[in-house]
């Protein structure tokens, strides 16, 4: 895991870039930080605490391989719009209030 930083003027919040090597990661992510998994066969993924008094975004990049990469999600999260994950895409997921989208490019 190696976590990078770079402010701006505007603080960090949403600066921080966080990267996750392994095939089979299980990852707590926190909010308003962005995780970047290499090509993953399946990812779990669970919430760390939110910050109180700012809005929470948990983000997310993963690269699905050959085989489409099987994404656990917590039973809270719900999806707008399909959640069909495609082989030999890149995808990005974003959750606020517990609604997640995600797409995905080649």
């Amino acid at each position: 895991i190696r976590e990078d930083v770079e402010s701006r003027g505007l603080g960090d919040v949403y600066k921080r870039q966080v990267l996750i090597e392994g095939a089979t990661p299980t990852q707590s992510i926190s909010p308003n930080k962005f995780y970047k998994f290499e090509s993953v066969t399946t990812l779990t993924i669970t919430f760390s605490p939110e910050t109180p008094n700012v809005l929470n975004e948990y983000m997310f990049q993963f690269t699905s391989g050959e085989t489409a990469t099987v994404l656990n999600m917590p039973d809270s999260v719900r999806w707008i719009g399909d959640h069909t994950i495609e082989p030999n895409k890149t995808y990005q997921v974003s959750i606020v209030n517990n609604l997640a989208v995600i797409g995905g490019a080649s």
